[in-house]
Formats: C-alpha cells, sequence, structure tokens
C-alpha cells in the first residue's frame, strides 16, 4: 500500500528541519547601543551613558564626543557593568568645548575576542545651563537673556536690526534665513566663561560665526544703551560676512574683518580718535601689516589695534566706496593674502594706502613721511659706501708726499 503524497512531503520537511537544527550554528546577535543619554554642568563635566546590548564579554569601552564644526575630538575610557550599562564623565574644566553647538558623540566598545563595535553618532546641545534664559524671537534674531526684563529683550532686537541695516550700507551682503542666536549676559565675566580658558579678560563680546552665535555682556547701568549700540552691531557683522563668504570668511586680513565690525557700530568708541592721535604724536602706531593674521592680546595694544582698523577700513570706503570694499572681500575669498588682495582690489600696495591713510587722518606731510621711510636705507647706503670711502682717503693721505 502505498503512502500518500501530503505524508511524504510531511516527513521530508521534518527530515530537512532536523538537519538544520543539528549542522547550521546559531549566529551571534550583533551588539548595539540602547538609551544614550547625556547630562552636564557646563564647564565642569559631562556625563554619557548608555546601554549596551552584546553577548560577548567587553575589554573596555571608550567615549568619543566634539563640537560639530570642530576638528577636535574628545576621548575618554568608560565603565561597563556586568549588564551592559555604560557609564563615563568627563572633565570639562580648563577644556575648550564650543559652547552653544551640537556635540555629537559615540561609543567604541572592544570584546576580549579582539571584535571592535563603534556605535553610530548621536548629538545634544550644549547651552550654557548655569543659567534660566528666557527667549524672545523675531524675523532672523532670537534672544535669550536671564536677567533683566522682556524690555531688554526688545531693545536688542531693535539695535541688531538697526545694525543689519548700517551693513547692508556698507558692504554687499547675502542674509541667510538662519536664524541668529544672541546671548545677553549681564557681566563680563560669565560671558567670558562661555569661551574658554584662553579668553581674554577685556573681551566684551564674541561672535562664532560657524553656529550663527553671537554673546555680549551687557552690564545694567546707564551705559547699557551705549553698550549694546557698540557690541551687537559689531558681532552682528561677522556673523553676517561668515553668512555672505562661507569658509572663506577665514581669508580676511584681520583688520578688514574687525575694521567692516567696528565701523558697523551704532556708537562709535570716543576713545578710539584719542587712542590714534596719542600713538601717532608718540611713533607707536602698529604697522598695518602687522595687523594681517592677528590682533595684540595686550589689552592696550589690542584696543590701539581695533582703533587703527577701524580708522583704515572707514578710509577705504571713504576713498573706494561700497564697490571697492566689495571688490576687496572677493578679491581674499579669491585666496590673494593680505598684501597682494589690496593691490589686486585697489590697485595700490598696503605701504602706499597706508602713507595716504595717514596723511588723510593725521595730516601728515607725505614727502616727510616718505625720507622718513627711507632714513633707515639711506643709513644703510651710507655704511656700505663710508667704508670703502675712508680706506681711499687714508690710503691718499699714506701717499702723499712729506714736506
Amino acid at each position: 500500500m502505498r503512502a500518500a503524497p501530503h505524508a511524504v512531503r510531511l516527513a521530508a520537511l521534518t527530515a530537512v528541519l532536523i538537519l538544520i537544527f543539528c549542522f547550521v550554528q546559531p549566529v551571534s546577535a550583533q551588539p548595539g547601543i540602547t538609551s544614550p543619554e547625556v547630562e552636564y554642568e557646563f564647564g565642569r563635566s559631562i556625563t554619557f551613558r548608555a546601554s549596551l546590548e552584546a553577548s560577548s564579554p567587553v575589554q573596555n569601552a571608550v567615549v568619543l564626543f566634539g563640537a560639530e564644526n570642530s576638528s577636535h575630538t574628545f576621548p575618554g575610557e568608560a565603565s561597563v557593568t556586568s549588564d551592559g550599562e555604560i557609564q563615563m564623565t568627563y572633565n570639562l574644566e580648563g577644556q575648550s568645548l564650543q559652547a552653544f553647538s551640537n556635540v555629537e558623540y559615540r561609543f567604541r566598545i572592544t570584546f576580549e575576542d579582539g571584535e571592535t563595535y563603534t556605535s553610530p553618532f548621536y548629538s545634544f546641545y550644549y547651552e550654557d545651563n548655569r543659567f534660566e534664559w528666557q527667549t524672545l524671537e523675531e524675523e532672523i534674531y532670537r534672544v535669550h537673556w536671564y536677567s533683566g526684563d522682556v524690555t531688554l529683550a526688545q531693545d536688542v532686537l531693535d539695535v541688531a536690526q538697526a545694525g543689519m541695516d548700517r551693513a547692508r550700507g556698507l558692504i554687499s551682503l547675502t542674509v541667510q534665513d538662519e536664524t541668529l542666536d544672541i546671548y545677553v549676559y549681564d557681566n563680563p565675566k560669565d560671558m567670558q566663561d562661555v569661551l574658554g580658558p584662553s579668553s581674554e579678560n577685556w573681551v566684551a563680546g564674541h561672535a562664532d560665526p560657524e553656529v550663527g552665535v553671537m554673546v555680549v555682556a551687557l552690564p545694567p547701568g546707564p551705559d547699557q544703551r551705549l553698550d549694546m549700540e557698540q557690541r551687537i552691531p559689531h558681532e552682528l557683522m561677522h556673523l553676517l560676512l561668515y553668512g555672505t563668504m562661507g569658509t572663506k570668511y577665514a581669508e580676511l586680513p584681520v583688520w578688514l574683518s574687525e575694521g567692516l565690525a567696528s565701523i558697523t557700530e551704532l556708537y562709535p568708541n570716543p576713545d578710539y580718535q584719542i587712542l590714534l592721535n596719542n600713538a601717532y604724536d608718540n611713533e607707536s602706531l602698529i604697522p598695518i601689516g602687522d595687523l594681517c593674521s592677528s590682533f595684540p592680546r595686550d589689552a592696550s595694544k589690542a584696543l590701539l589695534a581695533y582703533a587703527e582698523a577701524a580708522s583704515f577700513t572707514r578710509y577705504l570706503r571713504q576713498t573706494e566706496g561700497s564697490a571697492g570694499l566689495d571688490r576687496l572681500l572677493q578679491t581674499y575669498g579669491d585666496g590673494y593674502d593680505c598684501q597682494r588682495g589690496l593691490e589686486v582690489a585697489i590697485g595700490r600696495n598696503l605701504p602706499q594706502l597706508e602713507r595716504q591713510w595717514r596723511q588723510a587722518v593725521f595730516g601728515e606731510d607725505g614727502q616727510v613721511s616718505a625720507i622718513s621711510q627711507l632714513l633707515p636705507w639711506l643709513f644703510l647706503l651710507a655704511a656700505a659706501l663710508g667704508a670703502p670711502l675712508a680706506v681711499v682717503i687714508l690710503t691718499t693721505v699714506r701717499r702723499m708726499p712729506t714736506l
């Protein structure tokens, strides 16, 4: 008697399943990270936690983190419990993790069998959480403050818009749709803490163009409005320049970027001209060429550098117009260096322009200035010619007959 066809098929399927269970080894589950979370105390410490799902014993675990726009990565060794709980606390004191930026982090696990696993990137926003911030938003601006009332925030918005109008009257700008965040501190010390350990104690405002954030110190008092009209337009111009030029912003000479920012201020610093006049009288002006790549760190010299940058840039604006400044920005964006960029865009080299600036601002006599600049070379020429001439004279005297 023949077996039914369906019984034969059932028997064959059962045999196949038995072979699979007997000869095929189970595949280990891939490791993974779940429930990642971050807690931090701004400027002091940051703690990362997560759960690890893995079947192999762990040899070590590392957390890697850094600001989204930075090339620097902070590594820290983490602990892993027997049930897979990961934790790492990192001391931030003395470190320069960029405030008000997205921080990316990931976990790297090494197992005892030598295999490694690196998790996907996770991120969080690293804000100054020492304060309870209030926020007021209008158009592209978002003001954050923790001291004072909404009147302060509205004043900041009004000044920012006035600064925008002034900046657009100076040069051609591309205004992006991205929100610009303005964080207002009520004292310079709290503001300087967000800039890291290398910040100078005279800094009262700072812009991070890559993340579209400015921080300003606006202490309460009778001068608050004047401080506002200086610092907010100044930092705003830095953000606008970056928004217009992108990464080419870094190619600008410091005297130009700071000069443009300074002449955007609604309330120019009244001490600048006094500083300039004193420095000119004492022959202690800083050559503009020395301000191409950096400003002095010393407070008094830095203030003089800002005064010179503002005055020199304003002179270029008066003589070359907005079109001239636009050409200058384009030229530096094309990669020309500090000296050559002026020659290409303006048609005169830096020594010529600096001499003409001194004539315009200080009434310096052009011929006297030219001679004074040639004096060192004249002394060298005299020294070079004087020695051979002296030898000739001595030789001639020795050869003269005695009477």
